[in-house]
């Protein structure tokens, strides 16, 4: 997941020195829905580990 952050952040980072225009604003609103994705998936995967903490063996 660490790997996915840092691309992420370089992604957004050259979006963002692009000039602004609908391109850039579409751009900008795909990552936007690809930040909101990694963060559910970052979230289930807690979720999942908590519950088998809880659970036991």
């Amino acid at each position: 997941m660490h790997d996915l952050e840092e691309m992420f952040a370089k992604l957004l980072d050259a979006v963002r020195k692009l000039p602004p225009d609908p391109e850039r604003h579409e751009l900008l609103r795909e990552l936007g829905r690809f930040r909101v994705k990694m963060d559910a998936i970052a979230l289930k995967g807690e979720q999942t580990t908590l519950v088998a903490k809880v659970a036991g063996p």
